[in-house]
């Protein structure tokens, strides 16, 4: 018999994945802290992380208490609405506790705390500027700059797929600017340039990495990495004092440049809900 290893929190993306049916998978790559896999078939792939409590959650990942086994890229995965299975080890997910990951909308006391925030936010990210730059970067801020003036949902489209690994920089960042309307969505102006977003996403087969239309479609369904859901709660806090800081350290922390993304995403939304306000 298998050892049994009950998980202790799960994404409520990959929750719902697993509750739907069997899914058969591999490992496709290993991390620090976890494995990732890659589930269905490849026209409509599906990836799950199954990591320790180190690794920051999102809504397609799995905690478990230990470091899962280290099995090699392709090993077989077995998932279900009761387990998840490799190399010989049982993950049980009926225990897990179900983390939906979601920003709560700002009070309208809130949402120009916020406003107000986002000075010490912009200049701690000033200071933690890197020597070199992602190379789309340039392209991503102009193209941010022109939705700020114009509002056009569908303008962001021209940033997903911009930079290289599994999550995009324009990606990222327009992770960070849902992340950010979201939490404005008390604003009508917000509110309806969330829903369009959220449309127009939903109305196109978005060109790049599968592992980044997950994180798409999740943060326009409201689910957002845990570091970003904690910066955004902090960032409308009336007194956040060091909890600010705290907050975007971890999410800095986030990939080689996607913390820096999501942070710079934010930034901008709250710069067009003050445009528009």
């Amino acid at each position: 018999m298998k050892p049994a290893i009950s998980a202790t929190r799960i994404g409520g993306h990959a929750w719902r994945y697993f509750a739907a049916g069997t899914r058969e998978g591999r490992v496709t790559s290993t991390f620090r802290h976890g494995l990732n896999a890659l589930f269905g078939e490849e026209s409509a792939p599906t990836y799950v992380s199954i990591q320790t409590p180190a690794a920051p959650l999102h809504p397609w990942a799995i905690e478990v208490p230990g470091m899962p086994p280290r099995s090699g890229v392709g090993y077989a995965v077995r998932g279900t609405q009761f387990a998840v299975e490799t190399a010989g080890t049982r993950f049980e997910l009926l225990t897990a506790a179900r983390e939906p990951l979601r920003i709560a909308p700002y009070s309208l006391a809130s949402a120009e705390t916020a406003a107000d925030n986002r000075v010490s936010l912009n200049r701690l990210l000033d200071e933690r500027r890197p020597r070199s730059v992602e190379a789309f970067e340039g392209e991503i801020r102009a193209v941010v700059a022109q939705w700020q003036t114009t509002g056009d949902p569908e303008i962001l489209l021209s940033i997903v797929g911009l930079g290289s690994g599994s999550t995009p920089s324009g990606d990222d960042v327009l992770v960070g600017i849902l992340a950010g309307l979201t939490a404005l969505s008390a604003l009508s102006a917000a509110k309806q340039q969330l829903d369009a977003s959220r449309q127009t996403l939903a109305g196109v087969s978005l060109r790049t990495h599968p592992a980044a239309r997950q994180m798409l479609a999740a943060a326009a369904d409201g689910s957002f990495p845990e570091p970003l859901v904690d910066l955004v709660s902090a960032l409308g806090d009336a007194d956040p004092g060091a909890n600010l800081a705290a907050a975007a350290t971890r999410v800095l922390a986030l990939g080689a440049t996607s913390g820096r993304s999501f942070l710079a995403g934010v930034l901008a939304s709250l710069v067009r809900s003050s445009q528009s306000s």
